[in-house]
C-alpha cells in the first residue's frame, strides 16, 4: 500500500487520509461538506498532530522504547484549508450523498421520479447542500455491447447508484435475507437472482478459508493502553470473506474467559455497491477506539469487493473495477458474510469475548451493513445504527430503469431491494439503537422516523435517540458513540 498523509478539515477537524500529490487539489470533507484544498506535499510543511502523539519521559514505563512495546508513530497532519464552493469540486466522499441525477443529460430517456423532502426545513437544507454537489458524469462503452453506463463521481470515487425498474405489480420484497438461490424476486428477465448469505451457521468450506489465524504480534499500542492486531485471512479470493481483513482492538489488562463484550464495526464511506479494505481506512480509530477504551473488544472488518486506490481517482478505472467488484460485494451479501466471519473469529480466537454479548455498530453506509448483519446473524446481541441509509430503494429511485446499469451490474435491482434495511425489519430479533440528527442533510430525519415506526409495528425493541444538531457525522462522534457504549453495556 502506498504511503498516505493525514489531512485535517479546518472547519470540523475531521481527519482524513490522502494520497500524496505534487500539486494541490480540492475535495469535500465527508463530515461537514466543506470544500477543502489539499496542499501539495512538496509545498506545505508538515506539522505533527500533538494530540495523537503524546510524549513520554525517557525511560518511563509508558515509553515504547523502554517498555518493549511497539507503537506506530502518528502520521504528519497537513492543514487542509477551507475554500469557497467551486462547481468543479467533486461532492463529499460519503457516497450516500447523491443528488442532481435529473441534471444528467444521459439519463433523460429514463423516467425520473423525485422523492419529496420530509419537511420544508429539510428541503431548504437539502437545496443549499445540493448547490455544491455537482457530479461529473462519465460515459463508458461496455465491451461487446457498446452500451453507455452513467456514473456519478463522488469525492475521488464513483458512487454508481442505479435502480432496476420495479412496478407496483411485481412481488413484494423478499421476506428473508436467506432466500434460496432459486427463489423468485424482482429482476429483469436477463438478470440472475443472487441470494444473500445464509442466515444461520457459516460453512467454512463455502466461505473459502482454511483456518482462522491467531492474533499474532501487536500492531499498535495507543496512549490509553488499548492494543490493536491486524489479521488477514488466507482463504480463496473467489469465495465470500475468504480474504477479508480484521483489526482487533483489546482493552488494556488481563481478561478472563468470556469477560468482555464485543463490538463489530465495518468501514463507512462506500456506495453499498462495492466493498473496502481496512488498508484504505487505517485512520478509522475515531469510530472504534472509544468502545475498546470503555472495556469492549472491537473487531473492525473489511467488506468484500474493494476498489483500488487508482480507481478512487480515475473514473474509467473505477468503472472497470465495479464490473468485477460488485459481484464480489453482492455475493458477500453486501458485507453480511464479512460480519458473520468476524463473529466466528470472536468465538474461535478471542476467548475473552462473551459469546452472548456480541454487538455490532456502524455509521452511514456501515450502519446499513450493521442492520443487515443483525437481521442475518442470530449471535448479534444488540445493534447501533448511526445515520444509516434505511431505505435504499427510495434513495436510488432518481435513476430508475437504466438498462445500461443493469447490464454493468447484474442483479443490482434485486440486490438493492434485499439489502434495504427497511425491508428486513421483521428479521431483526435483537434490540436496535437508532441514532440520528435532525440537521442531517445526508439522510433525512424522516427516513429514520419511518424505520423506527416500522420496527415498532413489528414489535421490535428499538431505542431511538434523535438529537437536534451535529449533522451526519459529528453528532455520531459527540453523542452517538457514547450512547451506544451505554446501550451495549446495559445488555444482560
Amino acid at each position: 500500500m502506498s504511503d498516505k498523509i493525514m489531512v485535517q478539515c479546518s472547519h470540523c477537524d475531521k481527519r482524513l487520509r490522502a494520497t500524496p500529490a505534487a500539486q494541490a487539489r480540492r475535495a469535500r470533507c465527508p463530515a461537514c461538506q466543506t470544500v477543502l484544498t489539499i496542499p501539495a506535499t512538496t509545498d506545505t510543511p508538515l506539522s505533527i498532530n500533538r494530540e495523537s502523539a503524546p510524549t513520554h519521559p525517557q525511560g518511563s514505563e509508558s515509553n515504547p522504547q523502554s517498555s518493549g512495546q511497539t507503537s506506530r508513530m502518528p502520521r504528519p497532519v497537513v492543514a487542509a484549508t477551507e475554500q469557497e464552493p467551486v462547481p468543479a469540486v467533486p461532492p463529499a466522499s460519503d457516497p450516500l450523498d447523491f443528488d442532481h441525477f435529473s441534471d444528467n443529460p444521459y439519463l433523460h430517456s429514463a423516467p425520473i421520479r423525485t422523492i419529496p423532502p420530509t419537511s420544508n426545513r429539510l428541503a431548504t437544507a437539502s437545496s443549499e447542500t445540493n448547490k455544491n454537489l455537482v457530479p461529473a458524469w462519465l460515459m463508458v462503452g461496455l465491451a461487446g455491447g457498446g452500451i453507455a453506463a452513467a456514473a456519478l463521481f463522488v469525492g475521488g470515487a464513483v458512487a454508481l447508484w442505479s435502480v432496476l425498474s420495479i412496478t407496483t405489480s411485481v412481488a413484494a420484497p423478499s421476506e428473508t435475507l436467506a432466500a434460496p438461490s432459486g427463489s423468485s424476486g424482482v429482476a429483469s428477465p436477463t438478470t440472475p437472482q443472487h441470494a444473500l448469505p445464509p442466515a444461520r451457521a457459516i460453512d467454512p468450506a463455502k466461505l473459502g478459508y482454511v483456518d482462522l489465524p491467531p492474533l499474532g504480534a501487536e500492531e499498535e499500542t495507543f496512549p490509553s493502553g488499548v492494543t490493536s492486531y491486524f489479521v488477514r485471512l488466507s482463504g480463496s479470493a473467489d469465495k465470500p470473506a475468504g480474504r477479508m481483513q480484521m483489526r482487533i482492538y483489546l482493552p488494556p489488562g488481563e481478561h478472563g474467559m468470556g469477560a468482555l463484550p464485543c463490538v463489530l464495526v465495518a468501514p463507512a464511506g462506500t456506495p453499498l455497491l462495492h466493498g473496502v479494505d481496512l488498508d484504505q481506512n487505517t485512520d478509522y480509530h475515531d469510530e472504534t477506539l472509544p468502545y475498546a477504551e470503555a472495556g469492549m473488544v472491537v473487531i473492525a472488518y473489511s467488506l468484500d469487493g474493494p476498489v483500488s486506490e487508482a480507481a478512487q481517482q480515475n473514473e474509467q478505472i473505477l468503472m472497470g473495477e465495479l464490473a468485477t467488484q460488485f459481484p464480489r460485494f453482492r455475493d458477500a451479501g453486501g458485507g453480511v458474510a464479512n460480519g458473520r466471519m468476524a463473529v466466528q473469529y470472536a468465538l474461535q480466537q478471542l476467548p475473552m469475548v462473551d459469546s452472548e454479548r456480541i454487538n455490532c455498530a456502524g455509521h452511514s453506509s456501515a450502519a446499513t451493513v450493521a442492520l443487515l448483519l443483525a437481521a442475518a446473524e442470530p449471535k448479534i446481541n444488540r445493534v447501533a445504527a448511526f445515520a444509516a441509509a434505511y431505505d435504499l430503494e427510495s434513495r436510488m429511485a432518481d435513476v430508475v430503469s437504466n438498462p445500461s446499469i443493469q447490464q454493468l451490474l447484474p442483479g443490482v435491482g434485486a440486490f438493492v431491494m434485499k439489502t434495504s434495511p427497511i425491508n428486513v425489519t421483521h428479521s431483526i430479533e435483537c434490540p436496535v439503537l437508532v441514532f440520528h440528527a435532525r440537521d442531517d442533510t445526508n439522510v433525512p430525519i424522516g427516513d429514520a422516523e419511518k424505520f423506527i415506526a416500522k420496527l415498532r409495528r413489528s414489535n421490535k425493541e428499538v431505542d431511538p435517540i434523535i438529537v437536534t444538531s451535529g449533522g451526519h457525522y459529528q453528532s455520531m462522534i459527540d453523542q452517538g458513540i457514547p450512547a451506544a457504549i451505554k446501550f451495549f453495556s446495559s445488555s444482560d
